[in-house]
């Protein structure tokens, strides 16, 4: 783990969420295995994914933003990435299912979820990796997802 990361705190929600018992005590074993541990105060809303991200930046002291102003700022890069050329494979679009205007316009709605292409656009415009620790049961290669600007 790097440096910037080896005292960054991972949020999980508390209330109930489809984790049961033997998923959360996995879940903070893989924590407790990068030096990690769950915090309780984020809730599953559909803005979690926002809110981690802009508590851990607060707790890095590397600025502050609401959950909301962050969803705001992703949404306005990703309409404004640059296309390379209009029919290039290799843009942000391909990663997402369906109409990337629509898709747009359902990230930029308060509650919708965050997903994999939120999470790197935080990364890219946070310019901070972001690391997901999951629940799996797998080796650390697998329970462990680091995400690089």
């Amino acid at each position: 783990m790097s440096k910037t990361c080896s005292h960054v705190v991972i949020e999980h929600p508390q209330e109930d969420n489809g984790y049961g018992n033997d998923d959360m005590q996995q879940m903070k074993a893989n924590l407790a295995a990068e030096n990690l541990v769950v915090r309780d105060f984020i809730t599953a809303d559909g803005n979690c994914q926002f809110s981690a991200v802009s508590d851990q930046v607060s707790r890095l002291k590397r600025g502050y933003m609401t959950a909301n102003c962050l969803r705001e700022i992703v949404v306005s890069y990703l309409k404004n990435i640059p296309v390379p050329e209009p029919s290039s494979e290799h843009t942000v679009a391909n990663f997402v299912q369906g109409d990337f205007d629509a898709y747009l316009d359902r990230m930029a709605v308060n509650g919708e979820w965050g997903d994999h292409v939120t999470l790197q656009a935080m990364a890219n415009l946070l310019n901070l990796p972001i690391h997901v620790v999951s629940s799996s049961y797998a080796s650390r290669h697998q329970y462990l997802y680091k995400i690089y600007p």
